[in-house]
């Protein structure tokens, strides 16, 4: 197993595996393993950075590293025992499954207690279908007292059933198992789609096709084009790479990446993404990412991982239904005690906030990752996007607001403006100094990032750190970082553009806007009507089911899956986009006008000989001129202008 251990302090462990990038099943065991260990606090798995990132107590620092490269092995020895001596007829293949098959025995249960009356059956029967129905709740919340030693939301369910069908209500809970097995089998559909549809992109990379690479046609795999390359890309072909038009002009589709189908004309300059199709014309693409790491590839690990478990809002709300459910049915028992009025005493037992919040929580902010990744922001988790919701400051350092080659970024005034009237504090540690709107007093040139974020959290402020210091990223709340460097980061701006702070933020903000819209929409009616008109009017405990489920259905099928920004709320993508392209095309480096030669890092590296990644630290230092020239076949210099991300050269 191929990996590099990047550090390793007491409470922290960082890895590099490249296999992370591509291998989701082996991602997700390695996941299991490691938070299985005694004392693991977090996991974070970046696998567009190929890396993961292990919290635990500072007590295991002796035995947590050899435990987390034992897991590792386990999780490689896992994969290969499954693929050892297979047989030779076998294929691969997902197993269908049919979501709809367990709604049979609740549909026969409504059948049977909607004809009890008319056809006079007995009670026993109508009884033994709604039990039959019913079981999967008695079973859960039997496994929950028994394994857990704590009652879950299924033992008042199970209560309201039980007691309802003993009182000869049996139309209610016989409608319950149907609406919600109905819930559960659209979910189980909607979700195996999309997990279908995020394994087909994976599967893609790998599977050969034409493709027009450097001047030659080849019969090969999308995932083996290397970053530089040129890929020929003609009318009604898909666009393998993310990358940027060299030449050609042409109309492409971006419906499968943004999901919005509106053709949209693409030319010299200009960022094409993977998956987009071609309509009309023809266009010379140079590679910058490819396979998992174009965004259509973040998406899809994105919706397979679905890492929105990990939400303060989704314990807190856990924890309140687990210490609610003895003070519910100690209140129905006082109500049945006080007023004998059974329906009353049974109606809060229908307070069923424990399945549709929490779905309807994890359904938009899956949403939410994916609609960022689609629009050039990597977010790692559901818990990322609750912090950036509620930012109070960010700092960043020295690198924060500069570009790779030590200028001041140009969008940074309109960026800190922008978060300053939001009421975000700004705070820049810099031994520079540079005309920006930034407070004198939030200037720090004598303290050091990492003690400024920890001063700013101990005042009880939520921090997100910009840059490249990497205690400083620890100590903060949300590190964020350019796709140049994305390390363990939980925010990766992939445009290399500080706007995308702005919109981060603007989707976290509608996100959590939008699970708390879902809560309300789910609480508020249960609330009228099994408290107003179950307990004090005595409404008819059929109505209390429908608008329990048909409350949860919108709130999860409904308003949780709309798309976050409709098309007239303008983004700093839809600008940014357009600016680069502006400015590509009149060509704003002097220098490049007049260059002989230009290249992308990928082609620069196989010319040079030396790796790609070497280049990056090289290209920002004031004599990588002269180092460039030395490795040169032609003795050509090289500088790297950071406005096109490529390298011209030079007179020398």
């Amino acid at each position: 197993m191929n990996y590099q251990i990047v550090h390793s302090i007491a409470g922290r462990l960082r890895l590099r595996i490249p296999r992370l990038c591509g291998d989701i099943d082996f991602a997700n065991r390695l996941n299991r393993q490691i938070e299985s260990l005694a004392g693991v606090t977090d996991v974070r798995i970046n696998s567009a950075a190929c890396s993961i990132v292990i919290t635990y107590e500072a007590r295991n620092c002796e035995i947590m590293q050899q435990q987390v490269l034992t897991c590792l092995w386990k999780s490689d020895v896992a994969d290969l025992a499954a693929t050892i001596d297979p047989p030779e007829s076998f294929e691969e293949a997902e197993p269908e499954v049919n979501h709809w098959q367990d709604l049979g025995l609740p549909a026969v249960s409504l059948a049977v207690a909607l004809l009890a009356v008319p056809l006079e059956l007995p009670a026993i029967v109508v009884g033994s279908a709604i039990a039959g129905a019913a079981m999967p709740w008695f079973v859960r919340a039997t496994e929950s007292l028994v394994t857990q030693r704590q009652p879950n939301v299924d033992l008042l369910d199970s209560l309201w059933m039980t007691l309802q069908t003993l009182q000869g209500q049996y139309a209610a809970p016989a409608l319950k198992t149907c609406l919600v097995e109905v819930r559960r089998a659209l979910r189980g559909t909607t979700a195996e789609q999309r997990e279908r549809a995020a394994r087909a992109i994976l599967e893609e990379f790998d599977r050969p096709r034409w493709i027009e690479l450097n001047g030659e046609r080849k019969w090969m795999a999308v995932g083996t084009i290397q970053p530089g390359d040129r890929v020929v890309v003609h009318s009604g072909e898909s666009i393998p790479v993310d990358g940027w038009v060299l030449e050609g002009t042409a109309l492409i589709n971006e419906q499968n990446l943004t999901g919005e189908n509106i053709p949209v004309v693409c030319s010299v300059g200009q960022a094409v993404y993977a998956t987009t199709q071609v309509l009309e014309g023809k266009l010379c693409i140079v590679a910058e990412q490819v396979g998992c790491k174009t965004r259509i590839g973040i998406v899809a690990q994105l919706t397979l991982s679905a890492p929105v478990h990990d939400t303060e809002i989704g314990v807190l709300q856990a924890e309140f239904l687990r210490s609610a459910i003895f003070p519910t049915i100690l209140f129905g028992g006082a109500m049945f005690a006080l007023t004998g009025n059974f329906g009353a005493a049974v109606s809060p037992f229908q307070l069923d906030f424990g399945s549709g919040i929490p779905i309807s929580v994890h359904t938009t902010l899956l949403s939410a990752l994916t609609y960022s990744a689609s629009h050039g922001i990597y977010i790692r988790s559901a818990r990322t996007l609750e912090l950036l919701s509620r930012l109070d400051a960010i700092v960043f350092d020295q690198t924060g607001l500069l570009d790779p080659v030590g200028r001041l970024r140009a969008e940074s005034q309109t960026t800190i403006a922008e978060l300053q009237r939001q009421g975000i504090e700004i705070y820049w540690v810099t031994q520079e100094h540079h005309s920006i709107n930034i407070p004198q007093p939030h200037i720090c040139e004598k303290t050091s990032p990492e003690m400024l974020v920890s001063g700013l959290r101990h005042q009880g402020k939520t921090v997100a750190f910009v840059g490249s210091h990497e205690l400083a990223a620890i100590q903060a709340d949300v590190s964020i970082s350019f796709a140049a460097q994305p390390d363990g980061s939980d925010v990766v701006l992939m445009h290399e553009d500080l706007r995308g702070l702005i919109e981060a933020i603007a989707i976290a903000q509608r996100a959590i806007q939008v699970v708390y819209e879902n809560t309300a929409m789910i609480v508020l009616p249960n609330l009228l009507i099994q408290i107003g008109g179950g307990m004090i009017l005595g409404v008819n405990p059929v109505v209390n089911v429908i608008t329990n489920n048909s409350s949860a259905f919108v709130a999860e099928f409904v308003h949780g899956a709309r798309p976050l920004f409709d098309r007239q709320t303008p983004t700093p993508i839809a600008s940014r986009r357009q600016k680069s392209r502006k400015t590509i095309q009149q060509g704003t480096t002097p220098a490049l006008q007049t260059a002989a030669e230009f290249l992308r890092q990928g082609e620069l590296a196989r010319r040079l000989g030396v790796p790609f990644q070497t280049l990056t630290p090289q290209r920002s230092k004031p004599e990588f001129k002269q180092w460039a020239q030395k490795k040169d076949p032609e003795g050509k210099a090289w500088q790297y202008d950071a406005t096109l991300k490529g390298f011209y050269a030079i007179e020398s």
